[in-house]
C-alpha cells in the first residue's frame, strides 16, 4: 500500500530499546503523572495501584506469538 499525501516527519520505531526498558525498571522510578496536564491522555494514574488494578480488570489482554 502506498501512502498518499503528507509523509511522516519522524520514522517509525523499528523495535523496543530493551536495554533502556530494563535500566528504567531497575531504577523503580514513579511514572510522571500530572492529573491536570495528563487528563486528556491518561486513562488512570499509573502510580495508583488500585486504579491500575481496576483498569487491568476491565481491559482486554491479547496474547500471541511475537514475530521477529
Amino acid at each position: 500500500m502506498t501512502q498518499v499525501g503528507k509523509k511522516p516527519t519522524e520514522p517509525k520505531p523499528t523495535g523496543t530499546d530493551w536495554a533502556r526498558v530494563k535500566r528504567e525498571a531497575a531504577q523503580n522510578v514513579r511514572v510522571s503523572f500530572d492529573p491536570a496536564a495528563d487528563a486528556d491522555r491518561e486513562l488512570y494514574n499509573p502510580n495508583d495501584a488500585a486504579a491500575v488494578a481496576a483498569y487491568r480488570s476491565g481491559a482486554t489482554i491479547k496474547r500471541g506469538v511475537v514475530k521477529a
